[in-house]
């Protein structure tokens, strides 16, 4: 219990979300970072995620170094759409396309003075759209998935992007900044100590788990590999993260329970994968549903 609670002052997480009636038609508003280079118009109901401290990504055999993330996500007209912000080296930009490479279309576009990579996959009924791009030691990546093609919603959230890298630009003054944006804290739970003593993972048999043929499930996207640690690796630490996800019908993660962990940062480097998963959620007669799902993370040194 006593590495757990080192662990939790380094993961304090805070999410946004923006309160409005109920709208049968999307609402947007323009959201724009700090600096004013990059705005994009969002759903009014959108769930914003901020950390200000350092996680990492592996590429090869290097390691960079993340912060200041910022993320926005929101589910409408049955799409999701997504898009963060990091402080980072150029170089960690290729740990967020590189994946893809290999089975999705990936082509160089030009945004405004900047080039991005644009990758979109088709496959069975999923149609998902990203765009990723470097500029003034920040990395933008903007995502949207659905099941029915490109959407309005996705071709309008693509379409509202304005980008520009000149300094002398001042910020768009109708865009609320980032900065601006309130927040409120997710829920993250550790078990206790005799609890993470007795866990087990318990699993249904395929053949006794009801069929519903009004039911659509879950569908995750994309699910980002955690990097080691430095301290991990050289200590040798291997094993299994196991997390209970409340995958949220508006396409984020407001609940987050650990039950199993792993010492020296390597939980820290879960939670963030784990938030940074994509996912259409799950429908019961065409309506979107929050599920909690267990998902897990193993660390193995080769």
């Amino acid at each position: 219990m006593k590495k757990i609670a080192q662990v939790l002052p380094l993961i304090f997480f805070v999410f946004i979300s923006t309160t409005f009636a109920q709208e049968t038609i999307t609402k947007w508003i323009r959201v724009q970072s700090n600096n004013g280079e990059f705005s994009i118009e969002v759903p009014t109901q959108s769930n914003y995620f901020y950390d200000k401290e350092v996680f990492t990504i592996g590429i090869d055999s290097s390691t960079y170094y993340l912060k200041e993330m910022s993320m926005i996500n929101a589910y409408k007209e049955k799409t999701l759409l997504s898009f963060e912000t990091y402080a980072a080296k150029k170089d960690a930009l290729k740990g967020f396309y590189q994946p893809d490479k290999g089975k999705n279309n990936i082509v160089d576009i030009k945004l405004n003075t900047i080039t991005a990579k644009q990758v979109i996959y088709k496959k069975d009924n999923i149609y998902s759209k990203s765009l990723y791009f470097y500029s003034k030691k920040n990395i933008f990546v903007v995502t949207a998935v659905s099941k029915n093609g490109e959407t309005s919603a996705m071709k309008h959230f693509f379409d509202s992007i304005i980008f520009n890298a000149d300094t002398k630009t001042q910020p768009n003054a109708a865009a609320v900044p980032f900065s601006s944006l309130n927040v409120t804290a997710i829920d993250l739970k550790f078990p206790k100590e005799s609890e993470a003593k007795t866990e087990k993972k318990v699993e249904i048999p395929k053949d006794e788990i009801p069929k519903d043929e009004n039911l659509n499930k879950l569908t995750i996207i994309s699910k980002p590999k955690p990097a080691y640690t430095d301290s991990a690796r050289a200590r040798g630490v291997q094993g299994l993260i196991r997390l209970k996800v409340l995958f949220s019908q508006d396409g984020f993660m407001p609940k987050i329970e650990v039950s199993k962990s792993l010492p020296e940062g390597l939980l820290r480097q879960v939670i963030f994968s784990a938030i940074r998963i994509k996912f259409l959620p799950e429908e019961k007669d065409g309506n979107p549903q929050s599920v909690t799902k267990t998902i897990e993370y193993n660390f193995t040194l080769y």
